[in-house]
């Protein structure tokens, strides 16, 4: 009976073991899974970022050649605009 009792409490034990064992890795497969999931978010934040540096890169291009545009067009506008007051100047003093 004490043999019996002492088999049940060596299987016990074994089997104890064998759960640490299996949770031991299981939290050794889980600390990769973080460290690879942290890898990726450091990898895709690095991402994110030099896009949006281009992004802002590109948009300020963008704006500075619409500006460029708008201040050769209203340069433009005053040149003709010039020119249509001395076609009308010239006019009215034939008249």
């Amino acid at each position: 009976m004490e043999n019996d009792i002492l088999n049940q409490i060596l299987s016990e034990i074994k089997a104890l073991r064998s759960d640490v064992t299996d949770l031991k890795e299981g939290q050794q497969r889980l600390e990769q899974g973080q460290v690879i999931i942290k890898e990726a978010i450091n990898h895709n934040t690095a991402l994110l970022t030099e896009n949006f540096t281009n992004i802002r890169k590109d948009l300020r291009t963008v704006t500075n050649d619409i500006k460029a545009d708008v201040n050769l067009l209203f340069k433009e506008v005053e040149s003709v605009k010039r020119h249509t007051n001395r076609l009308e100047q010239r006019v009215g003093n034939q008249k």
